[in-house]
């Protein structure tokens, strides 16, 4: 009897160590979270490695009792990539671990949520002053999860909401957006209309809700740039510029001299700065600028003004100058697009006599001028005006300014002998004449050999103080030689040395 009861234990033992052999752990869950939201239809369940197993029997179900599986998978993976999971459906799920032939518990059972709809981004519901070009984003990521398992995205975008409760009816923009991006430029909308949009995913099985509608506003009007309104002194040629409308590949503008714009021209160019047409001198301008795509045309913006130069605007001499060199340079400002001044100066106000000069010009020269070649008289007073010249028309003379000239001063009435001196003396190369005066004036200078050969001749325009008038000798022969100062037939001589 006790050799039986022995081989009895003995057989129960042997089966317990068999057992605890065999026993399989059960995978332990890491996710998604019981009850998670939000879900992607390509989510990854995963579970912690059970040690020695060979594989992992999954089942994902509609229901909890897993009689309607979607997913009925061996994998040799501790984790399983889900594929075309439907949107906004709760899903079941559990797994169990392999060991060749022998197979674990199931885990515990979990659910999950694949996401509902897509989150938009922008444009903001309600957003304004949007140009024609529209950027449309929507999230990369709904309730913490990146967007993923999508194999399209469907934007609509019409003028009504009302279309998007008519499962018949037709947007005006139907598109489809290849996945991996989550922007997409609408280009050549409507000007200055409200417009409505909404998106949403889809993969081979399923798609999902569409998302919130959202509304923008587009604007109607070009933003003027320059010339500033108001503009005065406006050359006759120039640019106009306005701010680019996104969205927009063509603008018409109008430049005229009524602010009706009858019969004005229309214009039309792809760019933003433009030259302005031919203008005539003294004239005041209106224009306005409209922008056009595919789709529509803009509203015309609101009409600035500027106003081209009338007459010339004189600089040097300034009017009624004293002391004025006998070669003056006369001097104005330039009105761009002129092609030609006319130059008027004479002695008598009325320019009953006058002595006229035409200066051809353009619009590289930024500081027009004339010298007068010819020595005007000393001590004279001149009267000067200037008009401007273009292909077809002429503006008004400028005011009339006057100068008068120097007039010219005995050098023993005009220097004292202690006032004029050579530095440096003897010299090489150059020397200069110094000279002190005590009021503005001209004086003639020679400077000859000792046979009273003249070697150079000129004159000095002086202003009070010291002046200094560099002579250069480094084509002459050394020796000595006379620089004379000389009036009529007061003269004052000082000798220099040349080394």
């Amino acid at each position: 009897m006790k050799k039986i009861v022995f081989t009895a234990l003995s057989i129960l033992l042997i089966s317990v160590v068999t057992l605890a052999q065999f026993r399989i752990d059960v995978p332990e869950i890491v996710g998604p979270d019981n009850e998670d939201t939000d879900q992607m239809p390509n989510v990854i369940l995963d579970w912690k490695a059970v040690v020695n197993a060979t594989g992992y029997h999954v089942l994902v179900s509609f229901d909890e009792s897993f009689t309607n599986l979607v997913v009925d998978e061996i994998t040799p993976l501790s984790g399983y990539g889900n594929i075309d999971l439907m949107f906004n459906q709760t899903y079941f799920w559990k797994v169990r671990a392999i060991q060749g032939t022998e197979y674990s518990e199931w885990s515990e059972i979990r659910s999950f949520t694949t996401f509902t709809a897509l989150v938009l981004d922008k444009p903001g519901n309600g957003a304004s002053g949007e140009e024609a070009l529209i950027e449309f984003k929507w999230k990369n990521k709904i309730g913490g999860n990146n967007l993923t398992g999508i194999n399209f995205y469907q934007l609509q975008v019409d003028t009504s909401s009302a279309t998007f409760n008519n499962v018949n009816a037709n947007s005006i923009w139907n598109i489809f957006i290849a996945e991996g991006v989550f922007v997409y430029d609408l280009n050549y909308v409507y000007y200055g209309e409200t417009m409505y949009w909404r998106m949403r995913a889809m993969h081979n099985n399923d798609t999902c809700d569409w998302s919130e509608v959202r509304s923008f506003t587009t604007d109607n009007e070009i933003t003027l740039d320059k010339p500033n309104n108001g503009t005065i002194n406006f050359g006759l040629a120039g640019d106009i510029e306005w701010d680019a409308f996104e969205g927009t590949f063509e603008y018409d503008y109008q430049v005229h001299n009524n602010a009706s714009f009858n019969g004005a021209l229309n214009y039309f160019v792809d760019s933003t700065e433009v030259p302005t047409p031919q203008l005539r001198y003294g004239t005041t301008y209106y224009w306005h600028v409209r922008g056009k795509n595919f789709k529509d045309t803009t509203a015309w913006s609101e009409v600035w003004n500027f106003t081209t130069a009338g007459m010339v605007s004189l600089e040097l001499p300034l009017n009624m100058a004293d002391s004025v060199s006998v070669n003056p340079f006369l001097k104005w400002e330039q009105i761009t697009g002129t092609n030609a001044y006319q130059l008027q100066y004479s002695e008598d106000s009325t320019f009953a006599l006058t002595q006229n000069f035409f200066k051809a010009t353009n619009d590289n020269e930024t500081a027009p001028g004339f010298n007068i070649g010819t020595a005007l008289a000393s001590g004279t007073k001149y009267f000067w005006r200037v008009r401007a010249c273009a292909l077809t028309d002429t503006s008004d003379y400028s005011e009339v300014w006057s100068f008068t000239t120097l007039g010219v001063i005995g050098i023993n009435e005009y220097f004292k002998d202690d006032n004029i001196s050579i530095f440096p003396n003897p010299a090489s190369g150059a020397t200069n004449l110094l000279i002190t005066v005590d009021k503005p004036g001209i004086a003639h200078y020679s400077l000859t050999d000792l046979t009273g050969q003249e070697i150079e001749t000129g004159l000095i325009t002086l202003t009070r103080g010291e002046n200094t008038h560099r002579l250069e000798l480094e084509a002459l022969s050394k020796g000595i030689y006379l620089i004379n100062l000389e009036n009529g037939d007061q003269t004052l001589t000082r000798k220099l040395i040349i080394k």
